[in-house]
């Protein structure tokens, strides 16, 4: 149940991306919405599982080399259970929102399949159990960032102010990275919890740097000073993007 959360959305996102124009436009509007709605029901289905030291569910193991395996793994925990409720609780409201937002345009399948991608993003984002799970939310954060607020392309403008975007978020993205691999060649180990548990150990100076790194890693993508300077042109895009 814990992968269904954020598997319907990046289902619905790539059904519509691939065939939502072949469909009829009621159908990608319902889907694209329902995939999301369901995601919030399941969120409130495996709320008991939250309590404390949560859930954590494993799909395959990504990553094997000698003295590391990474999983592609998630947890459910006392964190990540409210932000789960807020990203899918949110973004159905959102989602719904675009329906009669988007009921003239008529690329609409692109837009709930970049809409979907980018809730799945978010989610991959709060359910991550280790380091690199989280990076792949990360990137696909702006990755999707780069599609919607570029949404209408064909004037060139709107088309800059997502290039803009996606240039400005990854040079947030490269601090993050940076913050990454130090905590890998710290603590040898890229599960969050491990991490969080050898947390102590790391010297004061270089836990500070390391949280400097990882914040303004976080400056790039919610726009903060000083790497706010995409998200007054981000406002190019359909207003549902700006909303989530």
């Amino acid at each position: 149940l814990l992968f269904l959360i954020p598997l319907l959305p990046l289902v619905c996102g790539l059904v519509n991306m691939l065939f939502g124009m072949r469909l009829p436009r009621l159908f990608t509007e319902t889907m694209a919405v329902s995939g999301v709605a369901a995601s919030t029901a399941l969120t409130l289905l495996m709320w008991d599982y939250s309590v404390g030291a949560g859930t954590r569910a494993v799909l395959a193991s990504w990553l094997t080399a000698p003295g590391l395996q990474v999983d592609f793994a998630l947890r459910f925990d006392a964190l990540a259970a409210p932000m789960t409720l807020m990203v899918t609780g949110v973004a159905t409201l959102i989602h719904l929102y675009a329906v009669a937002y988007m009921h003239e345009d008529g690329d609409y399948a692109r837009f709930f399949g970049l809409l979907n991608l980018f809730v799945f993003a978010m989610l991959a984002i709060v359910l991550a159990d280790n380091l690199l799970v989280l990076f792949l939310g990360w990137e696909g954060v702006g990755l999707c960032s780069y599609g919607l607020i570029g949404f209408w392309y064909q004037k060139l403008d709107n088309a800059r102010a997502g290039t803009k975007a996606f240039l400005v978020t990854r040079a947030g993205d490269v601090f993050l990275g940076i913050a990454l691999l130090w905590l890998f060649a710290l603590t040898g180990s890229l599960s969050i919890s491990d991490i969080n548990a050898q947390a102590a150990s790391i010297p004061p100076g270089v836990l500070l740097v390391v949280s400097l790194l990882l914040l303004l890693g976080a400056c790039g993508k919610s726009a903060q000073l000083p790497l706010m300077t995409w998200l007054p042109d981000a406002m190019a895009g359909p207003t549902p993007v700006s909303a989530l």
